[in-house]
C-alpha cells in the first residue's frame, strides 16, 4: 500500500500513475512494457521536435517578410516588427515550459537511457539555436539609425522595382526630388567647368595674344617693305653709289665699291641709307631682291672695263640657286667683266652655307672674278675661311682703323691681319680712313689699298669715274 500511495503524488501525471500500477500488477510483462514505451516517447520527442524546428523556421521566415515589408514603411514597420518580436517571445516561453514538463518525464523511472540521451541531444540542439537568435536580435540591435534607415531604404528600392504598380505617389515624389538633386548637381559642375574652360581661354588668350598681333604686324611690315622694295627696283628708285679704293704706296684709285641707296618718297633729294632699310630687308627675307639688282650693275659696269665691287648678302651666297644664277650672268657677259669684277661676302655669309660658299668661291676664281673677306676680324669663323675658300682679297673692319692712331690693342691687331694677308698672298683694303695720320700708319704696316673720306665720301654712280679729294 505504500506504493500505491506514492502513485498518488502530484510528482507524477495520470498517464505516468497508470503505467506503473500496470507494471505493478503485471511484472512478467513490464520489461516489454518498458520498451515499447521508450520507443514511443522518443519518436513522440523526434516529432516534437521536428515540430519545433519548422515551426521556429516558418516564425524566422515570416519574421523576415514582415520585417522586410515593414522597412519600406517605416516608423510603422518598427513598430510592427516589435510585436511580432513580442509574439516569438510567447512563443519561446511556453516552448522552455514543454521542456521543463519533458524534463520532468524524462528523469523518471520508466524512461530508458538511450531515449535521455536522445533528448539532450534535440536540448543542445535547441539551445544552438536559441543562441544564434539571440546573436542575431543583438546584431540588429547594434545598427546605427542611418545604417537601418539605408537598409530600409534599400528594401523600399527593391520593392518598388518588384512592384511597380504599389507605388504611392511620395514615391513618385522622392523619385522626383532625387533626380532635382541629381540635375542641379550635374548643373553645378557644368558651370564649374565652364568658368574653368572660360578662365583658361583668357589665360590663352593673354599669352597668345600678343603674339598674334606682333605677327600680324611684322606681316604687315613684311608685305609693306616688300612692296617699297619692289616698286624701288622696278620704278628706279633703287640707286647706286659708288667709293674710290686707292693704292697707298701711289694714292691712285685702283677700283671702286658699288653701294646701294633708296630714294625716299618724300621728296626728290631724299636718300634713305642703307642702316635704315637693309636690317629690315634682310629680317624679312627681301636682300636677294637687291642683291640681283645689285649685282647686274657690277656686271654691267665691269663688263665696260671698269674695276668694281660689290656686297652679297648671306641669304643670296647660302641659295644654290642664286649662286649659279650669279655665275651664269657672268658666262654670259663679256669676257672682260670677270677680271674686273670682285664679290665682297662677311664671315656671317660665308657661314651661311660653307659647302655653297665654297663652291661659289672656286668657280669665281675658274672664271677670273675675285672674292673679298669683307669685315675681317669681327666674326668668328675669320680663319676658316681664309682655309677653306679662294680669296684675293682680306678687307680690314673700318672698327679697327678708326682710333688706329691712338689704339694700341687696334695697332696690334691691324699689323697681325696685314701679316696674315700677306702668308695667305692676299690684297689688304683698310676701311674707314679718314685722316693722313691712319694713312701714315697703315702704309708703314703694310696695307696695300685703302678707302674712306679721305679719299672720296661714297657719290651717286655716274658714267665718269669717281673723282677723288686733293690731299
Amino acid at each position: 500500500m505504500a506504493n500505491e500511495g506514492c502513485f498518488h503524488s502530484d510528482l507524477l501525471s495520470d498517464q505516468q500513475r497508470a503505467y506503473a500500477v500496470k507494471v505493478i500488477k503485471d511484472p512478467g510483462d513490464a520489461r516489454d512494457a518498458a520498451a515499447e514505451e521508450r520507443d514511443r516517447v522518443a519518436e513522440t520527442l523526434d516529432l516534437q521536435a521536428n515540430e519545433h524546428s519548422v515551426e521556429a523556421a516558418g516564425l524566422d521566415a515570416s519574421q523576415a517578410d514582415v520585417d522586410e515589408e515593414e522597412r519600406a514603411r517605416h516608423p510603422e514597420a518598427r513598430e510592427g516588427a516589435a510585436e511580432l518580436r513580442g509574439h516569438s517571445a510567447d512563443d519561446r516561453v511556453a516552448a522552455a515550459q514543454d521542456r521543463r514538463e519533458a524534463k520532468d518525464y524524462l528523469t523518471s523511472p520508466v524512461v530508458g537511457a538511450s531515449t535521455r540521451l536522445r533528448a539532450r541531444e534535440l536540448a543542445a540542439n535547441e539551445r544552438d539555436l536559441d543562441a544564434g537568435a539571440r546573436d542575431a536580435d543583438a546584431a540588429q540591435r547594434d545598427l546605427s539609425s542611418d545604417e537601418k534607415d539605408a537598409a530600409y531604404e534599400q528594401v523600399a528600392e527593391l520593392d518598388r522595382a518588384r512592384h511597380p504598380a504599389d507605388r504611392s505617389e511620395s514615391d513618385d515624389r522622392r523619385e522626383a526630388s532625387a533626380k532635382d538633386r541629381k540635375l542641379a548637381a550635374l548643373d553645378r559642375q557644368a558651370a564649374a567647368l565652364d568658368r574653368q574652360m572660360s578662365e583658361a581661354e583668357l589665360e590663352r588668350w593673354a599669352v597668345w595674344e600678343p603674339e598674334r598681333r606682333n605677327a600680324e604686324t611684322a606681316l604687315r611690315e613684311r608685305v609693306e617693305w616688300e612692296n617699297n622694295i619692289k616698286g624701288a627696283v622696278t620704278g628706279g628708285h633703287l640707286l647706286v653709289y659708288s667709293q674710290p679704293i686707292i693704292a697707298l704706296a701711289t694714292g691712285e684709285m685702283v677700283g671702286e665699291e658699288l653701294l646701294v641707296r633708296m630714294q625716299s618718297g618724300s621728296g626728290p633729294g631724299e636718300v634713305v641709307l642703307p642702316a635704315d632699310f637693309l636690317p629690315q630687308a634682310e629680317h624679312f627675307g627681301l636682300t636677294p631682291l637687291i642683291d640681283r639688282f645689285m649685282v647686274s650693275r657690277a656686271v654691267e659696269l665691269a663688263g665696260s672695263g671698269r674695276l668694281v665691287s660689290v656686297n652679297l648678302s648671306a641669304l643670296s651666297l647660302g641659295s644654290k640657286v642664286i649662286a649659279d644664277g650669279i655665275i651664269a650672268l657672268i658666262e654670259a657677259s663679256p669676257a672682260a667683266a670677270a677680271p674686273n669684277l670682285t664679290f665682297e661676302i662677311t664671315e656671317t655669309a660665308a657661314l651661311a652655307d660653307p659647302a655653297i660658299a665654297r663652291s661659289f668661291s672656286h668657280r669665281l676664281a675658274e672664271l677670273g672674278a675675285g672674292l673679298a673677306l669683307d669685315d675681317f676680324g669681327t666674326g668668328f669663323g675669320s680663319f676658316i675661311e681664309l682655309r677653306d675658300l679662294t680669296l684675293q682679297v682680306l678687307k680690314i673692319d673700318m672698327s679697327f682703323v678708326t682710333d688706329l692712331v691712338s689704339s694700341p690693342g687696334d695697332q696690334h691687331i691691324v699689323k697681325s691681319v696685314i701679316a696674315i694677308a700677306k702668308e695667305f698672298g692676299l690684297t689688304t683694303i683698310a676701311e674707314g680712313v679718314e685722316t693722313l695720320e691712319v694713312q701714315h700708319l697703315l702704309r708703314g704696316y703694310g696695307a696695300d689699298q685703302a678707302q674712306g673720306f679721305l679719299y672720296a665720301a661714297p657719290a651717286l654712280l655716274t658714267m665718269e669715274l669717281p673723282r677723288l679729294r686733293e690731299a
